[in-house]
């Protein structure tokens, strides 16, 4: 991947973040609708509304671009896995609400 493709992505990392973080703000004051995962955790609705959003926008705005280069599916997996980890990495530096501890 080069530095220009790296940059885009942590670009889109940050979009993605910021754009998480509206909707949490959105859910921040109202009542927490939840419901539990099978291992017993808590899951809210607005988990939900932001892991939907992630996707989406994931499979929006990055496959596209993988599917035009014809990358292999492994360059597929490293970039999103770069995304990702820029995404909780901007989180843990407290650039943007942490998407993974809500």
């Amino acid at each position: 991947m080069t530095q220009k493709e790296q940059n885009e992505y942590l670009e889109f990392a940050k979009k993605l973040s910021k754009d998480a973080g509206k909707i949490m703000k959105e859910y921040f004051n109202k009542d927490k609708a939840y419901s539990y995962k099978t291992d017993k955790t808590i899951v809210t609705e607005v988990d939900k509304k932001i892991n939907t959003f992630i996707i989406n926008e994931i499979k929006k705005n990055i496959q596209p671009m993988l599917l035009m280069e014809k990358k292999k599916n492994m360059e597929k997996a490293r970039i999103l896995g770069f995304v990702i980890l820029s995404m909780e990495q901007l989180c843990m530096l407290g650039k943007f609400p942490s998407l993974f501890s809500l």
